[in-house]
């Protein structure tokens, strides 16, 4: 199909083509389940072509100033979003606003901001607890040798979703847990940064994939809490 207007890719499509023929002919994995998931998985998310929504909410600015009437204590972040969605108009890009973290005690309403900022950019919002996980596995996916192999936030949101741009709040990221081999946070070092964001893996059906679209909010009560590498992002 042709690419529709206001869409960015975000998957090769030769790539995801090979793949699915590969799938279909010489399977790599001698597990037939996945094998049948993999190919599900393609055939959903090749289905309207590799290209995925970005446009630009309408009325975004009377939208913004009244999230900031609304919710005064975050207009300083509602300002954040004003001039990025400025710029993307001015310059005629898709706006890709910075990762931010709102640090502040619980209560102060830090999860209900993101998600009606995700109401105010007309996306999907997913929320993503540090408190309790227990890997790195629930943005990028399992691996591919677990009996339990299971695909991406991300990947579900993005490659077989509808929108290049979801919000993903990373809600109380200090609590996540810094000891062990798989550290939830360990995920976000190549989420976070713009040079490798656009070639972000799932590991569960080992494809590359753009989350360069993707708005994170970060949610916490202690910078120190945070692991540097994270917190420089």
């Amino acid at each position: 199909p042709e690419q529709p207007p206001e869409t960015v890719p975000v998957f090769d499509w030769e790539a995801a083509t090979a793949r699915f023929r590969a799938l279909e002919h010489a399977p790599s994995s001698g597990d037939k389940g996945v094998v049948q998931r993999d190919l599900q998985h393609f055939a959903q998310a090749m289905a309207n072509g590799p290209w995925r929504s970005v446009c630009p909410p309408v009325n975004w600015r009377e939208a913004l100033a009244q999230l900031a009437g609304d919710l005064p204590h975050f207009a300083p972040v509602v300002r954040f979003y004003e001039r990025a969605l400025a710029l993307a108009e001015l310059s005629g890009v898709p706006p890709r606003p910075a990762p931010i973290l709102l640090l502040g005690p619980p209560g102060v309403g830090k999860t209900h901001f993101s998600q009606r900022l995700a109401e105010v950019l007309q996306t999907v919002v997913h929320r993503q607890a540090f408190d309790n996980a227990q890997s790195n596995s629930a943005l990028r996916g399992g691996e591919r040798y677990w009996s339990n192999t299971a695909t991406g936030a991300l990947w579900e949101l993005i490659v077989l979703g509808e929108r290049a741009n979801p919000v993903v709040l990373l809600d109380e990221i200090d609590k996540g847990s810094r000891e062990g081999n798989h550290k939830p946070v360990d995920a976000l070092l190549t989420l976070l940064e713009p040079v490798t964001a656009g070639c972000v893996k799932d590991v569960s059906v080992d494809f590359e994939f753009d989350t360069r679209y993707v708005i994170y909010i970060a949610t916490g009560n202690e910078a120190a809490r945070i692991s540097a590498p994270v917190l420089s992002r």
